[in-house]
């Protein structure tokens, strides 16, 4: 009988063997998608650490404020500028149609005191400014 135990044993001993050796096998895979995993965090870790070198810090921040705020005074007196022009060129406009027009009732008083003029030099009246 010891032969027959010593037998059983030895197959306990290789089945367990076996078993061992399936379950050895069974960690080394479970090792791998580990160092996967492990490999994925180090390049999330890598491409956070990018994305955080590439960030505004509060001074950026707080010097694109400061230009905005420059840029909007800048703006505010450009605008107060163009409003200026746009007013002296509306006034010059004004201006000029009455200048326009004075110009052109200056014209047509003169030309009646011209007509007068002929009328008592020459007793009629000359058309286009010579005698007929």
């Amino acid at each position: 009988m010891d032969a027959e135990i010593k037998k059983e044993f030895e197959d306990l001993a290789v089945m367990i063997g076996n078993g061992f050796a399936r379950v050895d096998e069974q960690f080394a895979k479970v090792d791998e998608r580990f160092v996967k995993v492990d490999e994925r965090f180090t390049k999330v870790d890598e491409q956070f650490g990018d994305i955080r070198s590439k960030m505004a810090t509060k001074d950026d921040l707080a010097r694109v404020e400061s230009r905005l705020g420059s840029l909007e005074i800048k703006f505010d007196r450009l605008q107060s500028e163009i409003e200026d022009i746009k007013s002296t060129l509306d006034n010059l406009d004004k201006r000029d149609k009455a200048d326009s027009d004075a110009f052109a009732r200056d014209i047509l008083n003169m030309r009646g005191r011209i007509d007068v003029l002929e009328q008592a030099l020459f007793g009629e009246r000359v058309a286009g400014g010579q005698e007929n």
